[in-house]
């Protein structure tokens, strides 16, 4: 049990290590959800460093399930789902993973 506690606090400061040192390039929102895509951005530059063949990646944003003010809401999700997914594609082109990457958008309300 001790070995594969040791195990995993040395790959977690691989796995730290790795992403600070990751350069991005894109213009990155520092807010929720373009957070959230930075540091998938970073895990999948850095999956040589980690020996990562590939990946899946979960981002998340809530709170679409209005009873009022529904469009104002759902625009600025919107804009914000925009802006986080457009500084990540502009990252994987930058990097040279975008062929390599699918991305896939699911609800539980199937809106």
């Amino acid at each position: 049990m001790v070995r594969h506690t040791e195990a995993a606090f040395a790959r977690s400061g691989l796995l730290g290590d790795a992403l600070d040192a990751t350069a991005m390039t894109a213009t990155w929102e520092n807010a929720g959800l373009s957070n959230q895509f930075r540091q998938v951005a970073k895990a999948i530059n850095a999956s040589k460093t980690l020996e990562n063949d590939r990946g899946v990646y979960y981002v998340s944003i809530g709170s679409f399930d209005t009873h009022g003010n529904s469009g104002t809401v759902m625009a600025d999700k919107f804009d914000a789902i925009d802006l986080a997914l457009g500084s990540f594609v502009t990252e994987m082109k930058a990097q040279g993973h975008w062929n390599n990457v699918a991305v896939l958008c699911i609800s539980e309300f199937s809106r």
